[in-house]
C-alpha cells in the first residue's frame, strides 16, 4: 500500500507541481476537517487547485454544479461526514442535493447515448495531454446530474509533507494514526481510471448545451 508521501508526490506530478511549486490563490488555503470518527483530515492548497482545473469546467470530465465558492464547502462537508480507515481510499457519499454531473461513463453506455457522435477531449496528466474518446449528445445536462461526491483520502505519516500553516496543528496526532490528507474528490462514480488507462473503454460526454459553458 503506497503511503501519503508517494500519493501527495504522485498527485502533484500529475498536475505539474514540482516539490517547491505552489498554487497561489487567495481562496486556496490550507484547512482541516474533521471526521465523524474524530479523525483529522487535511484539505491543502494543492488539491484544491487540482480539483479547480479538472472538475470545475465541461468537456474534461465531471464537474461540480455550483460555482467555485460553494464547491470546497461541500467537500469539506462530505470529508466530516465520512468515517475513514487506512485500508480504504476511495469514499463515496450521497447528499440530500444534486452535487454536479457525472460525465465519464463507459463507452458502451456513452455511445448508447441520444445523438451520440464520437469525438476526442484532451485531459491533463501532469506535463502531458492525455486524448481521450469523448461523446457529444445533444441530451441537456440535467441528464447527468449526481447528487453523490467521491473523495480521495490517503493517511498521513510525516510531517514534512504537512502544509507548514498546520503542522503544529497536527504534529502530535501523527503518531496516533488520526491525520489523513484529501487527495481528489469529483461529483459522480469512483470507478473510473485515470485518463491514460481508458483504452477506449470510457468517454467524456459533453452534452450539447454545455459544450462552451463555464462554470
Amino acid at each position: 500500500m503506497k503511503n501519503l508521501n508517494e500519493q501527495v508526490n504522485r498527485m502533484k506530478s500529475l498536475m505539474g507541481i514540482s516539490e517547491s511549486e505552489e498554487i497561489i490563490e487567495p481562496s486556496l488555503d490550507d484547512e482541516i476537517c474533521e471526521t465523524i470518527n474524530g479523525v483529522k483530515v487535511i484539505v491543502a492548497a494543492w488539491v484544491k487547485g487540482h480539483i479547480k482545473d479538472s472538475h470545475t469546467g465541461f468537456g474534461k470530465g465531471s464537474v461540480f454544479l455550483d460555482n467555485w465558492q460553494n464547491v470546497i464547502p461541500q467537500i469539506k462537508s462530505a470529508v466530516e461526514n465520512t468515517e475513514v480507515n487506512p485500508e480504504q481510499a476511495l469514499y463515496t457519499t450521497q447528499t440530500d442535493s444534486v452535487t454536479g454531473y457525472d460525465l465519464v461513463l463507459r463507452m458502451e453506455d456513452a455511445s448508447n447515448l441520444e445523438g451520440a457522435n464520437e469525438t476526442t477531449a484532451t485531459k491533463q496528466e501532469g506535463p502531458n495531454n492525455v486524448e481521450v474518446p469523448a461523446i457529444e449528445t445533444s441530451e441537456p445536462k440535467e441528464n447527468f446530474e449526481t447528487n453523490v461526491i467521491t473523495l480521495v483520502i490517503r493517511p498521513t505519516t510525516d510531517l514534512q509533507y504537512v502544509p507548514e500553516p498546520l503542522k503544529a496543528e497536527v504534529a502530535d496526532d501523527i503518531p496516533n494514526g488520526t491525520v489523513y490528507s484529501l487527495l481528489s474528490s469529483w461529483p459522480g462514480s469512483g470507478d473510473v481510471p485515470r485518463a491514460s488507462e481508458w483504452n477506449g473503454q470510457w468517454a467524456v460526454i459533453i452534452p450539447s448545451t454545455t459544450t462552451e459553458e463555464k462554470i
